[in-house]
């Protein structure tokens, strides 16, 4: 009996091995990808100033899919949205955001907003190759990543996927053999640039036109500063605004006028009196730059915490409480930061200043970006 047992047994635990490993030859996870829930005619994807054109729709379409795809990782398991999440104004939520590994990255995740400064991402091609007609490597002034290493939104858009630790891609060619088995994607790139080919020309294209188009302009401040109207803010918000443009000079380093938000300034405030991360001064030349920073972007500010290139603080009020009594002396420290006799300030907020400073940066948060469904998830099936 027992031997006829374990025999049953045996034959049922081959069994079910040799189904498993069938299923698991037959079960591609490339083919099994779920296709995107778009819409027949693309949503307008309009550029700050208004630019639009179908090209330019269709175009920010793939780069939506793209943007979302997990599937141009190594192991199909993190995009692009897996650090930059539409919630939280394209930011993450978290100091480090983890990678196809689960490995952590060195830095926060920068909101991805309002990158153009203005400027559409308009590139022409012919055949998948750049044409020497476009329209600039993207803005004027612009710089991307905490110390501004990337000028080009469109090249900015492929060092994530090729980067170890975030997505992990080492060969191009293997990416676009498997986003080539596809379904959905010749139509996607047809409609786009007039060919079903696949290139990593076009993948950074699309993505960076994407993330072009994500401009927010329908916040609060951005009413107030559009139209003068004092009625906008309510006499709280009124005093936290001058007392970030004349009070604590703020305005300083950031710049919140419509459709800007993302100053190109590079500062050390004085998060320590000697920065472990190199930030400016991990690039050539700019050794002596070190704990400097891009300033980053205020769009939405109450939604991207926590804030800083390390993530450290987890609220504004943590923010503030730096800036009123946390400035630490360091080679470098911004000037705007020091007093009269060149030592860090000690702005020594109070607390009604506090209260009325943090009132007018949450008039900074436009809801209407973070709920567009042209940003959102196009994986995620409508109800």
């Amino acid at each position: 009996m027992k031997r006829t047992t374990l025999l049953k047994s045996t034959g049922i635990l081959t069994a079910a091995l040799f189904a498993l490993n069938s299923c698991t030859k037959e079960t591609d996870p490339v083919l099994s990808s779920v296709s995107p829930n778009l819409p027949e005619t693309p949503y307008n994807y309009s550029a700050f100033g208004g630019f639009s054109d179908p090209t330019y729709n269709h175009t920010a379409t793939l780069g939506r899919v793209l943007f979302y795809e997990r599937q141009l990782s190594a192991n199909n398991s993190v995009s692009c949205a897996s650090c930059h999440k539409q919630a939280f104004s394209f930011a993450d939520n978290v100091a480090f955001s983890r990678g196809l590994n689960n490995e952590v990255t060195t830095r926060n995740s920068m909101p991805v907003i309002n990158l153009s400064g203005g400027f559409s991402n308009v590139m022409f091609f012919e055949d998948g190759n750049i044409s020497p007609d476009q329209f600039g490597p993207m803005g004027f002034g612009a710089s991307f990543f905490w110390d501004g290493r990337e000028s080009n939104l469109n090249q900015l858009a492929m060092r994530p996927v090729k980067n170890h630790v975030e997505m992990g891609i080492t060969d191009t060619k293997a990416l676009i053999t498997k986003l080539n088995r596809l379904p959905y994607y010749p139509a996607l790139f047809q409609n786009a640039f007039g060919s079903p080919k696949i290139s990593v020309e076009k993948i950074s294209q699309a993505i960076g036109t994407f993330m072009s188009s994500i401009q927010s302009t329908d916040s609060k401040n951005d009413r107030f500063l559009s139209t003068g109207d004092p009625t906008v803010f309510t006499s709280l918000e009124n005093r936290g605004f001058n007392l970030f443009f004349e009070t604590y000079n703020c305005a300083g380093c950031h710049d919140v006028f419509p459709g800007e938000y993302n100053s190109p300034g590079f500062f050390n405030i004085g998060l320590d009196t000697y920065s472990e991360d190199p930030g400016l001064a991990g690039l050539p030349d700019k050794s002596s730059e070190r704990g400097v920073f891009r300033t980053p972007n205020l769009k939405n500010v109450a939604l991207t915490a926590p804030y800083m290139h390390d993530g450290r603080f987890a609220t504004l009020d943590d923010v503030l409480d730096h800036y009123s009594e946390g400035i630490n002396e360091t080679p470098g420290l911004a000037l705007q930061l020091r007093n009269g006799q060149g030592q860090p300030l000690r702005m020594n907020i109070p607390d009604a200043d506090r209260k009325a400073l943090l009132a007018y940066l949450n008039t900074f948060t436009d809801y209407t970006v973070i709920a567009d469904v042209k940003f959102s998830d196009p994986f995620v099936k409508a109800e």
